[in-house]
């Protein structure tokens, strides 16, 4: 759509396409500072922008609640909090450079992408669309009406995650969810609505389907009321070339409820706990306060008192370690350790002094004093912990994923862990060295045979390399991954003809497997119903997103850690019964055939040439045509004419119970019987039911199965697949 278009709603034969865009305040880079020369000044920018090609109608007001969903999740929020804080200063205002990369928010736009694309919460009226992140992702440095957009875009403003706005826009004028979508459905009469006695079959149906229709509009409307809608002054700073005459907006501060004279004062003996604390600092003697460590309320008065001293006073361990048993059960066995800076010799302390199997979950937000072995002696002192949460502390995105590499065994019991080496979706770019001589080739084998021991998820249909779709996680819990899967294979049996392609093309289902845990925290809805069913959907759709699966494998030869294969698109075009399995592959003969390789490398070149490949410059669009190259950025040519091809016996092909006993075998949980149980159940074929009608509309159900050690080939770099 032209900038100032009038409001016409036509179809083309591409599709009616969509763009939405994410917006935030940031603080400019010091080489875009502002008009006054004030280079703290935060201005509006887009951050990240997908496309979708069919998109109308009610399909937007839809992506917009379920988008606006996943920002009511304080992990989800406090992620992508995290995002925006790493990339103050870091980037220059709109259209100017340092521009932002394609995908420099990976978090904000895969959020997005599978609210906007995918609806999974009931297989029986499941939406999947879209042809994944990449494929679709949009350049953030450019003009929000620079791409085909006849069915307009959406803007949300995500500066603070928890007070988000939004709005629709036709031609260059915000608007209303209601204003949107009554381009497409105007409200219809009363009179088209009533089914009359005397009205004839097709017209009581016309009048049923018309009323259907407004009752889901009016519902899609009815969704997004109290949102805030986002002005015209705010997109005029984005993009002022196409929202002429804006003005600066005012920077907005958020009112606080007016509170009660009463409500405002404390107790007058919660003012004496704070002085009572700073003299017990001072004496290190706690006498006078332990009796209240167990009481509720004032021991939360005592934490925030200790907790107001930055960094954390040694004598306040003691006092601490004795409130936080009783914390822990309250916060259900979430340990927080953050706020003020503590040493690691203080973490060390408080964990020696609590119960270890009552913590579930350790958060270290903000923390700047920790060491990687930390991470490791967290995972094996709380022997129930399944989750450690290190936003914005300093260990680096290398020691992280150096422990996933060397030390796995240590994380085997953790399902999650929150860090921004798990929130990159582009695959590194490796910067490899020539070998020189034997020592080298063997130091370079060893090098790329120890990338983290992870799980990739690798759907490829045999011929075309375009189907290819790649997932993958450093470190992995089998329990979460047969969850994934069981929920992707029940999708895929939801009956429709179309959805299987659609779904399975996507390309955000195969980390979504990996990534989105459903919520456990109580369903809260307007709806009475209270059955399981309807419950579990409510979760699906308020899950937690604690990473983002990379679009390729952490390990370009796909040797190390689990492989899960499916060699299908999901049957549009006639293909065979799509086959699946858990794969393993041998390290040690994977090793072997990559010296060899590394050594016909090394006699085939000269020794001062240089191969090695080096990150670019981020031009204006963001390198969004990096993204139109192949998935995962493969160090060699293949095949090597003098080197033969990985043979099948290099792997084993398991299903889901030769997993879950080969997990165990090394050391993992093993999935519990009811995740195994539902796996099975997800793949076995579906009856359908025998009616005329669902013989003429359904075609006979997906059947899966299992690999055999030749399939793999298509899959693993070393065994030479045609489509390298």
């Amino acid at each position: 759509m032209t900038r100032g278009s009038s409001f016409l709603l036509t179809t083309t034969i591409m599709g009616q396409r969509h763009q939405v865009f994410l917006i935030a305040r940031l603080i400019p880079h010091s080489d875009s500072k502002s008009s006054d020369g004030n280079k703290s000044q935060p201005f509006y920018r887009c951050i990240t922008a997908h496309h979708n090609q069919w998109c109308y109608g009610r399909l937007p007001l839809s992506g917009s609640r379920r988008f606006l969903n996943l920002l009511k999740i304080p992990d989800n929020i406090e992620i992508l909090r995290d995002e925006l804080r790493r990339a103050q200063g870091k980037y220059g205002r709109q259209g100017k450079a340092p521009h932002v990369h394609a995908l420099g928010f990976p978090y904000a736009h895969y959020l997005l992408a599978q609210a906007w694309d995918t609806d999974l919460d009931n297989p029986d009226s499941a939406y999947a669309s879209g042809v994944g992140l990449e494929n679709a992702v949009v350049g953030p440095n450019e003009g929000c009406f620079d791409h085909g957009n006849d069915d307009g875009i959406t803007v949300f403003d995500v500066t603070d995650p928890m007070n988000p706005a939004f709005c629709h826009i036709i031609g260059n004028e915000p608007l209303t969810p209601e204003q949107y979508v009554r381009g497409y459905y105007r409200v219809p009469s009363k009179e088209r609505m009533t089914v009359l006695e005397d009205d004839s079959d097709y017209v009581k149906k016309e009048k049923q389907r018309t009323a259907f229709v407004e009752e889901d509009v009016l519902g899609h409307i009815s969704s997004l009321e109290g949102v805030r809608l986002l002005s015209r002054d705010v997109l005029a700073e984005v993009w002022p070339e196409e929202f002429l005459g804006g003005k600066a907006p005012r920077a907005e501060v958020l009112e606080k409820e007016p509170m009660s004279e009463t409500a405002a004062l404390p107790p007058l003996a919660d003012l004496t706990i704070g002085p009572s604390v700073d003299r017990c600092l001072l004496q290190n003697d706690w006498s006078g306060l332990e009796p209240f460590f167990e009481m509720p309320g004032k021991a939360e008065r005592i934490k925030e008192a200790l907790f107001s001293k930055n960094p954390f006073p040694d004598a306040g361990i003691t006092p601490l370690t004795k409130m936080l048993p009783y914390e822990l059960k309250k916060n259900n066995g979430i340990l927080e350790i953050v706020g003020p800076q503590f040493t690691v010799e203080q973490i060390l302390s408080i964990m020696s002094a609590l119960p270890a199997d009552a913590v579930q979950a350790v958060k270290l937000n903000g923390q700047q004093s920790l060491v990687p072995k930390l991470i490791v002696d967290l995972a094996t002192t709380f022997p129930n912990l399944s989750r450690i949460d290190l936003l914005n502390t300093n260990i680096t995105d290398e020691q992280l994923l150096e422990i996933c590499s060397k030390q796995p065994e240590a994380l085997y019991k953790l399902h999650t862990i929150v860090h921004p080496a798990l929130l990159v979706r582009t695959p590194t770019k490796p910067n490899l060295p020539i070998p020189q001589n034997t020592e080298e080739v063997q130091a370079l084998a060893h090098q790329l045979s120890i990338a983290p021991e992870g799980f990739i998820f690798q759907q490829y249909r045999p011929g075309n390399y375009r189907n290819l779709t790649t997932a993958s996680i450093p470190f992995f819990h089998p329990e979460n991954v047969l969850n994934g899967l069981a929920r992707f294979f029940t999708f895929l049996k939801n009956g429709d003809d179309f959805f299987p392609h659609a779904y399975g093309e996507c390309q955000l289902v195969q980390p979504m497997v990996l990534s989105c845990i459903p919520s456990t925290s109580p369903v809260h809805t307007s709806t009475t119903a209270t059955n399981k069913t309807f419950e579990d959907r409510q979760r699906w759709l308020h899950r937690t997103v604690t990473c983002v699966p990379m679009s390729g494998p952490h390990d370009p030869f796909m040797a190390r850690g689990w492989l899960f294969l499916i060699n299908s698109s999901f049957r549009m075009f006639g293909e065979p019964d799509p086959k699946y399995g858990f794969v393993k592959v041998d390290e040690q003969a994977h090793k072997e055939w990559l010296v060899e390789l590394l050594t016909a490398q090394l006699e085939d070149r000269s020794a001062d040439e240089d191969s090695a490949m080096r990150p670019r410059r981020v031009d204006r669009d963001g390198g969004v045509m990096e993204f139109y190259r192949p998935q995962s950025y493969f160090p060699f040519k293949l095949p090597h004419p003098r080197v033969s091809a990985l043979p099948s016996d290099a792997w084993k092909v398991y299903d889901v119970r030769g997993f879950a006993d080969a997990v165990a075998r090394e050391g993992r949980p093993r999935p519990s019987e009811e995740a195994i149980a539902a796996f099975e159940g997800a793949i076995a074929p579906t009856a359908m039911n025998e009616t005329k009608e669902q013989r003429e509309r359904f075609s006979p159900p997906l059947v899966f199965r299992l690999m055999d050690g030749d399939d793999v080939k298509a899959f693993i770099p070393a065994a030479y697949p045609y489509r390298l």
